[in-house]
């Protein structure tokens, strides 16, 4: 199974979005967003999923850090 993503980055700001069909049996949508800190160390991120034709509901948060 894989799931295809439209991506962007723009001013620090990088956005993923899944809107079926695709290649992938699921029936929800997922979008992205990923947001860098200033010195570029740390990405602040938030998934969402959609169902049903209706708006985006909060999934998860996922912070990603650059270790030395």
């Amino acid at each position: 199974m894989a799931r295809l993503y439209a991506m962007t980055f723009e001013g620090g700001v990088w956005t993923l979005t899944r809107e079926p069909p695709g290649v992938t049996p699921l029936d929800f949508r997922q979008h992205f967003t990923g947001t860098f800190s200033e010195d570029g160390n740390t990405i602040t991120d938030v998934w969402e999923a959609g169902f049903d034709g209706g708006g985006w509901e909060h999934d998860f948060d996922l912070t990603y850090r650059k270790v030395a």
